[in-house]
């Protein structure tokens, strides 16, 4: 099957959504970035930077399984490279932009391996710190403050991963090949470590019925074709 055809519509569109989320909190390629962000604003971001990057995932998987059953084959002498490099801040003080990760974020079911799954106490733990000087008895501590939509956050972490996201697609062939190189290091770890995860992507939303939403779930379907599909090389 050719999955060229999907792979640049969902490219193309991926980069036009992008381009909106840039132009929205004023980040530029040429460095300019802000250094804050609103609470409200980040996770407008976050709506639309997390299912595409496991759109972006999807559609680097389906190319690196092409490349293999073209002929291609990776050099397993190349060095590691990727976003647990050591960050080091350039010249402008901002981090590295990191390399594109390209597994997916595994979920973390804490209760597994224990006898039952731990449940909430009857009673919470409460302590009481300082005492009132007049009646001798215990002072609660002032709550914490309720997170408000307008809180200034740094935009530095978020900047980084725009930035990964929209390099990583101006050169899917590159990314590509990083992914042929991964599993050549060790296909028997590549097969209980792939890059989709089991289950549903980050980012999907059952009921979404945004642009971004069903760009994940197109790239989502193509990619399970291409793992499934026999190797015919």
């Amino acid at each position: 099957m050719n999955y060229t055809p999907y792979i640049t519509h969902n490219r193309a569109v991926l980069l036009r959504l992008i381009a909106v989320v840039f132009a929205a909190i004023g980040l530029g390629e040429d460095g300019v970035r802000p250094e804050v962000l609103t609470r409200a604003m980040r996770s407008t971001v976050l709506h639309t930077l997390r299912p595409a990057e496991s759109a972006l995932r999807r559609l680097i998987f389906v190319m690196a399984t092409e490349l293999e059953r073209s002929g291609y084959v990776p050099p397993k002498w190349m060095k590691r490279a990727g976003p647990n490099k050591p960050i080091v801040p350039n010249s402008e003080g901002h981090a590295r932009v990191p390399a594109f990760r390209l597994i997916d974020p595994r979920k973390w079911f804490w209760w597994i391996g224990t006898k039952s799954r731990p449940r909430a106490k009857h009673m919470p733990r409460i302590t009481w710190i300082g005492y009132d000087d007049d009646t001798d008895r215990p002072v609660p501590p002032a709550p914490p403050s309720a997170p408000m939509d307008d809180d200034l956050l740094d935009a530095d972490g978020l900047c980084n991963r725009l930035l990964t996201l929209k390099n990583a697609l101006d050169d899917l062939p590159r990314q590509a090949k990083r992914m042929a190189r991964l599993k050549a290091r060790d296909p028997r770890k590549f097969i209980f470590k792939h890059p989709m995860r089991p289950g549903l992507p980050p980012g999907w939303r059952r009921n979404g019925e945004e642009e971004i939403d069903e760009v994940l779930k197109v790239c989502h379907q193509i990619a399970g074709w291409a793992r499934e599909a026999p190797d015919t090389s």
